[in-house]
């Protein structure tokens, strides 16, 4: 029951960042920001947060879509003080955290199902970066090296639209009815009849839960003035 209240109000916290700017107030004693994105290093900010905003608190599916009221510039910052709370074991396959993502009980297995409402476990890329994070120390951390100039779907659209709205089922995962974000395809029919551009870039509601980064939006921008192109 505790490990349920924890990732529920975890969660909750995450979704409570949608009413914030895109660029998230990182504030006194936020994540350690570094300009260059190491590629073995895991950062929690930018790899571990969006697993479980894509997975648990997307509106319409999600088990924790509640609003936590907060201190605007403190989400991230709180966020990882409850994870620091589940990391009780030096070996991170046996931290709270880890056994709930791994549970044999389908019942409490997370995250869920939002058809079925049954647990089931998250793929395997995703469990691998949890763990390396926490073989790393569990840190708050982020990487500020997003390139403006590198537009392409390959090189930088498609892996900022995979992880923010497309990944598992989340809004966009495979087959959803709101369009499936999973494959070029699936994205550029939602480019054609406006709908991306309108509510990513105009209205900037979606992703609902985690704003993207301002260089995010420029590049998604950009790749739309380009004719959105499978590059």
């Amino acid at each position: 029951m505790r490990q349920f209240f924890f990732l529920a109000l975890l969660v909750s916290i995450l979704y409570f960042i949608s009413s914030c700017e895109h660029d998230p107030v990182l504030g006194t004693g936020g994540p350690i920001i570094s300009d260059l994105c190491d590629e073995d290093t895991v950062y929690f900010v930018n790899d571990i947060v969006p697993i479980f905003v894509t997975t648990c608190s997307f509106p319409g599916g999600g088990c924790h879509d509640d609003i936590f009221s907060g201190e605007d510039g403190k989400q991230l910052t709180e966020i990882h003080k409850y994870l620091e709370k589940k990391i009780t074991d030096a070996d991170p396959k046996k931290t709270k955290l880890y056994e709930r993502l791994v549970e044999d009980d389908p019942d409490l297995l997370m995250p869920k199902d939002p058809i079925t409402k049954v647990g089931y476990e998250l793929p395997k890329e995703q469990l691998d970066l949890i763990v390396a994070w926490l073989e790393q120390g569990g840190l708050n951390n982020f990487c500020n090296a997003c390139d403006e100039n590198n537009f392409t779907f390959s090189g930088a659209v498609n892996a900022i639209i995979e992880k923010n709205c497309g990944n598992t089922v989340s809004c966009h995962g495979s087959g959803s009815t709101n369009g499936d974000y999973t494959s070029y395809a699936g994205i550029k029919s939602k480019v054609d009849n406006g709908s991306f551009e309108q509510r990513v870039l105009t209205i900037g509601n979606m992703p609902p839960a985690l704003p993207l980064q301002d260089c995010e939006m420029t590049i998604l921008r950009k790749w739309l003035d380009d004719g959105a192109l499978n590059n």
